[in-house]
């Protein structure tokens, strides 16, 4: 698993940093504290996360997700591949696909996770609308 000090944010390219996060792993109690936070996130949930536990993530939907793929990514210790698509009769209003790595400070205990999305639509939705009346594959 990749060391956090080989990670360069700068390598990242430039159309995906907005919509990356890195969390902290905090192993007692088990939560995940974000240490970056992509200025594009910070539009689509009208709330800057940075120093923030994943706890806080509105709305509640997003931070059960978010947090069920930080618990497989913790549980796997390896970098996965997420689809999602959100549709409401028959439109498609989301197509991400999220990328989530685990990072160590010793190369054995995961206790950074970084998320790299690359979305179609996800800015041109209102994140408090998108919950309702929606079907997800």
């Amino acid at each position: 698993m990749p060391r956090w000090d080989q990670v360069d944010m700068l390598d990242i390219p430039s159309k995906l940093l907005p919509l990356t996060t890195v969390v902290n792993v905090i192993p007692q109690p088990l939560d995940f504290v974000y240490r970056f936070w992509g200025t594009r996130f910070t539009n689509i949930h009208k709330q800057e996360m940075t120093g923030k536990s994943i706890n806080e993530l509105l709305p509640v939907q997003f931070s059960k997700s978010a947090k069920q793929g930080f618990m497989t990514i913790l549980e796997r210790k390896e970098p996965i591949l997420f689809h999602l698509t959100v549709h409401n009769k028959n439109v498609i209003l989301i197509d991400d696909k999220t990328i989530r790595l685990p990072l160590s400070d010793d190369g054995i205990t995961v206790n950074k996770i970084m998320t790299v999305t690359d979305s179609t639509n996800l800015t041109n939705i209102s994140i408090e609308l998108l919950f309702k009346d929606l079907d997800e594959d």
